[in-house]
């Protein structure tokens, strides 16, 4: 079962990248100055400024699609949505089989389907996603 992500952590994740940014950019005289203005915790700070991944960037060798291809699969049902056209549910899993077959083609390797939780686990990763249940206009 994919593990729910809070919204805090997403506002604790960007408020890192400012830090970050404004660190190198000179807005900030250092790690301690942009911790405090910010209030991030320092210790995580430094240890991003050293090298260090955040959570999802480090998770994601384990994910069946790269973070350039689930960016083009959220895209395409943000369009699609935009336009009155929910996509639902199996349709983005096969897309998404779809864009890693791309893949395969090229790299010659076989891969194994997507997983029975994978939908919700992409959900989870993307939560500007959302499910809505939709009802027949006439029912019958």
């Amino acid at each position: 079962m994919a593990h729910k992500r809070k919204p805090e952590t997403s506002a604790r994740e960007r408020l890192m990248v400012t830090a970050i940014e404004g660190i190198r950019n000179g807005v900030y005289n250092g790690p301690t100055h942009a911790a405090a203005e910010l209030g991030v915790a320092l210790s995580t700070l430094k240890k991003r400024l050293k090298g260090r991944k955040s959570r999802a960037e480090a998770r994601e060798a384990q994910q069946e699609l790269t973070r350039h291809e689930e960016k083009a699969l959220v895209d395409w049902v943000s369009r699609a949505t935009a336009v009155d056209n929910p996509v639902p549910h199996p349709y983005i899993k096969e897309m998404a089989e779809e864009i890693r077959k791309t893949r395969e083609g090229e790299k010659g390797e076989y891969l194994h389907p997507l997983g029975t939780s994978w939908m919700e686990a992409f959900l989870s990763r993307h939560p500007q996603l959302r499910t809505k249940l939709s009802k027949a206009i006439e029912e019958s």
